[in-house]
């Protein structure tokens, strides 16, 4: 929130109002991009498991199926994300800005990309899950510790520029072709995504079942 505010409200915040339609597949890569960078291993939902202490092997006895009770926790920690990164990203389109066409797409990039971080990190989550921490640091460590989480930030942040440029070169070099290049690109997301979503299901989600 301190960097979006830095850049949006200190007089030199960019003006996306003339922007067209063309920019609707760049905008929803950029929320999915955000996202990803924005939910990491110190996010809720990448420790709601770890959260329950010895909670977790007392509901784990009870005759409640953990695949269940999972989901919900999943579901509880998506949600509280989305609220702040879809807050973040519509910080990004009002101060810019931007028409509502493009807010949305925003937006609804953030919802997926937040989506896609967020199974990968509860798994994780259920992965290393810790039961005896007596410090919240020790939770944010698991897996690599500041030097895993700073790397990680880094190569998710530079993969994330770097398409979402080259991405917008593309749209502003050949604005004739935006719709295919929009929906060539969007048909590789939505293969992506669905591997991930596939990936997901059968090394975890099946498994809890």
């Amino acid at each position: 929130m301190i960097l979006v505010g830095t850049v949006f409200f200190s007089g030199t915040a960019p003006n996306f109002s003339r922007l067209s339609l063309n920019w609707l597949g760049v905008w929803f890569v950029s929320g999915m991009a955000g996202a990803i960078v924005n939910v990491n291993q110190t996010s809720l939902v990448g420790n709601l498991i770890s959260l329950d202490k010895m909670n977790f092997d007392f509901v784990r006895a009870l005759p409640i199926p953990m695949s269940r009770y999972l989901r919900q926790k999943f579901y509880l920690g998506y949600w509280f994300q989305v609220m702040i990164n879809g807050v973040m990203v519509l910080v990004v389109g009002i101060a810019g800005r931007a028409p509502l066409a493009l807010d949305l797409a925003l937006i609804l990039g953030a919802a997926w990309g937040t989506y896609l971080a967020a199974q990968h990190y509860f798994k994780r989550d259920y992965q290393l899950r810790l039961t005896n921490w007596t410090n919240v640091t020790q939770l944010f460590n698991r897996g690599g510790g500041n030097l895993g989480l700073m790397l990680n930030l880094l190569a998710c942040s530079i993969v994330g520029v770097l398409t979402i440029v080259i991405y917008s070169v593309l749209i502003q070099l050949f604005a004739a072709a935006a719709m295919v290049i929009n929906i060539i690109v969007l048909v590789g997301v939505g293969i992506i995504s669905a591997g991930l979503v596939w990936h997901y299901y059968k090394t975890f989600w099946q498994q809890l079942d």
